[in-house]
């Protein structure tokens, strides 16, 4: 009774697992290039709805499982892509898959030596511009490129320059020049006196009450 059991259990396994391998078939074949028929290597198969998956070899070579029903994806870059309906023979060798290229159209480039009217207008319209000057007022002096010193003379002596000395004494340039330094003198002379002049009454003025304080305790 034993045994009986035992053997219905293995004959219902193995027809299990026959009917499991029988929902496979293998694929297999070579993509070719459609133009030339070169083999193409590297090409992506994939079978849906199974999901099974293997791509070609150097020769264009390919084997894939897959379920009667699939349909197979031949997919490469550059190739329009190409498919093959799985049938329900366990064996399908020998498949000749041949892809064809896919013709690319560029888009229209315009080169040109120089930039677009357009591209120039803006770039002008976004160019930062200085204030123009006011006509009405004087535009400022130009800012020296060096640091102006003042320069004094340097007046000849007997000793050092007797002919430069005799020479700025009696000639008539010498004399010249010996007034207008005269002048200059005076001139910054008097302002200088006049500065200082100011400078002592606002020094009065600002001490009145040191003065009346000192002229009150004298008087006592």
């Amino acid at each position: 009774m034993r045994f009986l059991f035992l053997l219905i259990f293995l004959i219902s396994g193995s027809l299990g697992w026959a009917q499991t391998q029988s929902e496979w078939v293998v694929v297999s074949g070579r993509v070719l290039q459609a133009e030339t028929n070169k083999p193409l290597a590297s090409v992506t198969l994939i079978a849906r709805p199974s999901r099974s998956g293997t791509t070609t070899l150097a020769d264009g070579s390919f084997k894939l499982k897959a379920k009667p029903g699939d349909t197979i994806t031949f997919s490469s870059v550059g190739f329009k892509n190409a498919t093959y309906l799985v049938s329900k023979t366990a064996l399908q060798p020998n498949l000749k898959i041949l892809l064809a290229e896919k013709s690319q159209e560029l888009q229209e480039v315009e080169i040109t030596s120089r930039p677009s009217a357009e591209k120039i207008n803006r770039a002008l319209r976004n160019m930062k511009r200085e204030p123009e000057p006011d006509p009405t007022k004087a535009p400022p002096p130009p800012k020296p490129l060096f640091e102006e010193k003042e320069t004094t003379p340097v007046q000849a002596t007997a000793f050092e320059n007797p002919a430069s000395f005799l020479y700025e004494k009696y000639s008539r340039e010498g004399k010249e020049r010996q007034k207008m330094a005269e002048i200059q003198k005076a001139k910054r002379d008097s302002v200088a006196q006049k500065k200082q002049t100011e400078y002592d009454q606002l020094f009065l003025d600002r001490n009145k009450p040191f003065k009346q304080d000192y002229f009150y305790y004298r008087r006592r």
